[in-house]
């Protein structure tokens, strides 16, 4: 990287090239820097007029440096800023004699033909001694590598808002440039770096590794009840020595759970570490095999990160039930026992459905507030519902439990829903 004076640097290397060109295009041509005047076209002499009139950050390289600072604004880096070089050449001369036409010419071969500004290029002109003392100890030329020049294309009216910036100054054939990736940095001495605690180096083969379709059954994607299976496909995830890590937290495969190329994982309190995760969304991604068993765990590469959700299960529903304020009104209390158990922060909702004939009325009752976390029993205090049967369903963070469903293809009721219900007569 360099230091500030890079900018100049790059204007003495553009003065340097042009000259070259300009000597050789036109007799006594000269190369002047700075904003153009009204004074320049008036004398008529052979010249190519070299002004930076725009910097910008670069935006390709614009975030290629690390932060440098840390959270407590101690300094880790040096501040470093790439920036892009923006010259207008103008070219001035006996118009009778093509001058401006011939420099122009001259000078557009010359940085077409240059591959850049090359080192050799940077060098000269940092060390000219017309340029002395104003670039001692610039260190462009020290990064070892041509800085890239284009050509600009900009449109008639662009030329016409550049150009009303030069107040009273009449137009002379012009072109622009640009010069990319100008990297300057501060000078300042950020201390050393932190030593390596551990100079380990890994290496791993690059298989493909994707998870396509996650969910209660295979190739389907949806929430999975607690007890029930989570179906993966996908690509490379069902290998042995594979692993898992559901929400951030690394945890192992089963060998049971590899069928064919597929994962089926139960959902239990053994495939989270032998403790019940809480209802609702979570994170996982499978972790590939490490070829060295030394290798950390955090860089074994995974696969694309999938969204999955457990769905609760109620147990068991009893009910207590006393008169209501009217005829045929029920008040009292309804107890779920649910699984996985509501952790903290969680909020449950009973949710109700007439299901007895004629019968019509809904009911969505919060929970009482448990004595304390994990509560797998939960109780819901109801007033003034119709007495009757009521499909139950229970509701933890807006994932709410299956309902059953006839599964005898003999039975009238094969494939309707026919529980769990709560009986509130």
């Amino acid at each position: 990287m360099s230091n500030f004076r890079a900018l100049a640097v790059v204007t003495a290397t553009l003065e340097h090239i042009l000259q070259d060109a300009a000597n050789q295009a036109v007799g006594q041509a000269d190369v002047r820097v700075g904003t153009p005047t009204a004074k320049l076209a008036e004398n008529g002499s052979p010249l190519i007029n070299l002004f930076l009139f725009r910097v910008l950050p670069n935006s390709q390289h614009r975030n290629d440096h690390f932060p440098t600072r840390e959270g407590g604004a101690n300094q880790r880096a040096r501040a470093r800023l790439p920036l892009d070089l923006h010259y207008v050449l103008s070219f001035y001369g006996d118009a009778a004699k093509f001058e401006p036409e011939r420099l122009y010419g001259a000078a557009a071969l010359a940085l077409e033909h240059a591959p850049g500004l090359s080192v050799a290029a940077i060098e000269a002109a940092s060390a000219d001694a017309a340029n002395q003392p104003a670039l001692t100890n610039a260190d462009l030329a020290a990064e070892g590598r041509a800085i890239a020049v284009e050509p600009e294309q900009p449109t008639l009216e662009d030329w016409s808002k550049l150009w009303s910036v030069f107040f009273q100054v009449p137009y002379a054939l012009s072109a622009t440039y640009v010069v990319r990736n100008v990297q300057i940095e501060t000078q300042d001495d950020p201390g050393p770096p932190l030593p390596v605690a551990t100079p380990e180096i890994f290496a791993a083969p690059m298989g493909p590794l994707q998870i396509r379709s996650i969910g209660p059954s295979e190739g389907q994607t949806g929430p999975a009840p607690w007890g029930g299976t989570l179906h993966l496909t996908g690509i490379g995830i069902a290998r042995f020595g594979n692993s898992l890590r559901i929400d951030g937290d690394p945890l192992p495969i089963d060998e049971d759970a590899i069928v064919g190329d597929t994962l089926a994982l139960t959902l239990d309190a053994a495939l989270f570490g032998g403790t019940a995760p809480r209802a609702g969304a979570h994170q996982l991604e499978v972790v590939a095999a490490p070829v060295d068993p030394a290798m950390p765990e955090r860089l074994r590469r995974g696969s694309n990160v999938v969204a999955f959700a457990i769905l609760p299960v109620m147990a068991q529903v009893t009910a207590a039930t006393g008169p209501g304020s009217g005829a045929g009104l029920r008040s009292g209390t309804v107890t779920v026992d649910v699984d996985p158990p509501l952790q903290a922060g969680q909020s449950a909702t009973l949710l109700l459905n007439a299901f007895g004939p004629g019968q019509l009325g809904n009911a969505a009752i919060e929970a009482n507030a448990p004595a304390a976390f994990p509560a797998s029993q939960l109780t819901f205090a109801f007033a003034d519902l119709v007495a009757g049967d009521y499909l139950a369903r229970v509701d933890i963070d807006g994932f709410a439990s299956q309902p059953e469903v006839g599964s005898d293809p003999a039975q009238a009721d094969f494939g309707r829903i026919t529980g769990p219900l709560v009986d509130l007569s």
